[in-house]
């Protein structure tokens, strides 16, 4: 029996058992907060009791949404997807109860709040309010209602958009010869076909394939096709959608007082208006836009010397397409830089590269990582636990006793792609972190690290802090339980340790 903390369910049963849970416990927490007596009420037994309800209910509904997006089985993951809406209704649902929006309205106008509670306690009672406040609860109830119709309609059709592309088996069947310039080892890994009597390989439309065409195939046509097939993906399913999608959101907005669906998402973000959005985004603009046309120029003199030496020079139109920027990029690497991408990836196998990066953050955050052996919801998912080295070290020999205490977390990662596997890259967090206020227990957060990388091949390897509220934590529409995180700060963290991967001290040790 592994120590997994997540345990995703075998059957579509299992499943509905846990959605069936979620929805008990979100429509008992505001149940239990309306049975307390108008006297008794105070923030501890109203709004923290209803907060780590929902750190339950945020802990359990990741174990009936987020196999939509890896479960092996097509059939839990379509009863994931259909667990998705379900769940965004009923968290929907509880913080649109008038009822118990008032009775927290009125706490966070009490004489006591302002004085009694510290800090932290505070702003979770005003990010909790804002919640039911963005879901109505401050509305009439006829707009209230409204905006609840166009919510459930929103949430249904995000994930019909999602469920599309996920379950999209889209291919392009080309020829060696077509797939002139890409690497053998790339495609011998790739799944063989016949097409009128020739062997032809099948291209995807996942990012690895994607990225190999771009940025090795030399005929433009191959790109072209790849590309353009690339973008069509579902248009006719999603197309529709998106339309919908954008007059909803507008009316969701406007009916909350706002001018637009972006004046609504930024309201809840560090920049709050979209004036500083379009102001910060034109000032990026106006200061690249000089080195923009010159880079362009460079790709574009690659472009016409390459149809010169191949004699394709009444080809050249002088456009440099979407198709071409990679691939001309990668010419750039190699004759004026001698940076060959291909040969570089040789030195930063997978398996060596994860082991640095986590001796790196090992050093950096004075960390340890633990790999928890185990068959998890597919062969080639793993499993690490984390510990504050610091603390178990400063703690002396009762750390050397007692290690499990200075455990701080989880994660997974599910790097390589399968057939109706989310087909980007992204972390999902799985279990917010919350103290359970009768024990003091520390729940601890899980996540996952999902991606798409090229699988190894037989000849080839692959290459490549607690909170007390689970508020607090960051979450996002494919586990949708509420969170109080700013959006654009949530890049911040990776950006910044993305960057130390260019230290030559740093380099030095991935190779």
């Amino acid at each position: 029996m592994s120590e997994s903390p997540i345990q995703l369910p075998n059957t579509v049963n299992d499943l509905n058992e846990i959605v069936s849970r979620v929805q008990a416990l979100l429509v008992s927490s505001g149940n239990d907060l309306i049975a307390i007596p108008a006297d008794q009420r105070n923030i501890e037994n109203t709004l923290l009791k209803l907060q780590e309800a929902q750190s339950r209910a945020a802990a359990m509904q990741t174990q009936c949404t987020f196999p939509s997006m890896v479960h092996l089985d097509k059939d839990v993951r379509d009863a994931a997807t259909e667990a998705k809406k379900t769940m965004q209704k009923a968290w929907s649902a509880l913080y649109s109860r008038r009822d118990v929006y008032e009775i927290l309205r009125q706490l966070d106008h009490s004489s006591e709040a302002g004085h009694c509670y510290d800090p932290i306690t505070l702003r979770l009672l005003k990010h909790t309010l804002r919640l039911f406040e963005r879901h109505g609860a401050a509305l009439s109830e006829t707009d209230q209602q409204k905006l609840m119709n166009i919510r459930t309609e929103i949430s249904g059709l995000e994930l019909d958009f999602q469920k599309a592309l996920n379950e999209d088996t889209t291919d392009i069947l080309l020829s060696a010869d077509e797939l002139e310039g890409c690497t053998e080892s790339w495609i011998s890994g790739l799944s063989k076909a016949e097409k009128d009597g020739q062997h032809v390989y099948k291209v995807t439309m996942k990012t690895p394939d994607i990225l190999n065409v771009s940025r090795n195939a030399s005929l433009p046509e191959t790109r072209r096709r790849v590309a353009t097939t690339y973008r069509q993906v579902c248009t006719s399913t999603n197309g529709p959608i998106l339309e919908r999608l954008i007059r909803l959101r507008h009316d969701a907005a406007v009916l909350l007082g706002y001018k637009s669906h972006a004046a609504y998402q930024l309201d809840i973000n560090m920049a709050k208006t979209v004036e500083t959005v379009e102001d910060f985004l034109d000032e990026i603009l106006k200061s690249i836009s000089g080195k923009l046309e010159s880079d362009k120029q460079v790709l574009l003199d690659l472009k016409k010397a390459e149809y010169q030496r191949r004699g394709w020079s009444d080809q050249y139109d002088g456009v440099l397409n979407a198709w071409d920027v990679k691939y001309y990029q990668e010419i750039l690497f190699k004759e004026k830089y001698a940076v060959d991408n291909s040969l570089i990836q040789e030195y930063f196998e997978l398996n060596y590269v994860r082991d640095q990066i986590m001796g790196i953050y090992s050093k950096i955050f004075q960390l340890r990582f633990e790999q928890i052996p185990g068959k998890y919801w597919a062969d080639d998912v793993t499993l690490f636990a984390v510990y504050d080295q610091k603390a178990q070290n400063e703690a002396g020999e009762e750390g050397k006793k007692n290690p499990s205490a200075f455990k701080i977390g989880y994660f997974y990662l599910d790097l390589f792609p399968r057939p109706g596997k989310y087909a980007h890259q992204c972390v999902v967090p799985l279990r917010p972190s919350y103290v359970i206020s009768g024990t003091m227990e520390q729940v601890l957060p899980v996540a996952v690290n999902v991606g798409n990388l090229s699988r190894p091949t037989a000849d080839r390897p692959a290459l490549l802090k607690h909170t007390r509220y689970s508020l607090f934590n960051f979450s996002w529409s494919v586990v949708p339980y509420p969170t109080s995180l700013a959006m654009d700060f949530l890049e911040v963290p990776s950006i910044m340790l993305e960057n130390w991967l260019w230290e030559p001290t740093v380099l030095k040790r991935l190779g």
